[in-house]
């Protein structure tokens, strides 16, 4: 869930693994390089509308061997009111993830910005395919453009 997490803990089921539990036994925890999206000119994000735009980024074509920990992206915005943006991430293997609500105050006062930002929904899935990020303006009368988009994937053996 977006506001609280994985949820509760199974402490029985955390005391049962504990039991079989090797130092360093988790395997290699791997940070990729920023997978960049093909933006060759700033795209115009749609005022108003609930479509907005969606920007592949590819991750691969050798990819990664191990299973997603979490995802950052790293996105730089030009827009009158960035509040009115709300942005979900898409994982090759469907998963979406609120990675900014719109109207958000952190945002008010900008009309330009790089934003890194994470999420944890995609835990154990493969990293390897064509992410997508979409942008949605969701308030009238302010207009902006996505000038830059990269994705960078932490993952590890589960």
């Amino acid at each position: 869930h977006n506001y609280f997490g994985f949820g509760a803990v199974d402490v029985d089921a955390a005391l049962d693994m504990l039991a079989d539990y090797t130092p360093d036994g988790l395997g290699e925890f791997v940070e990729s390089d920023w997978f960049v999206s093909d933006i060759p000119e700033p795209l115009t994000i749609p005022d108003e509308n609930g479509g907005g735009i969606r920007i592949p980024v590819d991750v691969g074509p050798d990819g990664l061997n191990n299973n997603v920990e979490t995802v950052w992206i790293q996105i730089e915005i030009t827009h009158a009111f960035p509040a009115d943006l709300a942005m979900i991430l898409t994982s090759p293997d469907g998963t979406q993830s609120v990675i900014s609500q719109p109207l958000n105050n952190g945002v008010v006062n900008q009309t330009g910005y790089t934003w890194t930002l994470g999420s944890n929904a995609f835990y154990g899935e493969n990293p390897n395919g064509t992410w997508n990020l979409q942008v949605v303006d969701t308030v009238a009368d302010d207009t902006g453009t996505v000038d830059k988009l990269d994705l960078k994937v932490f993952s590890g053996e589960h």
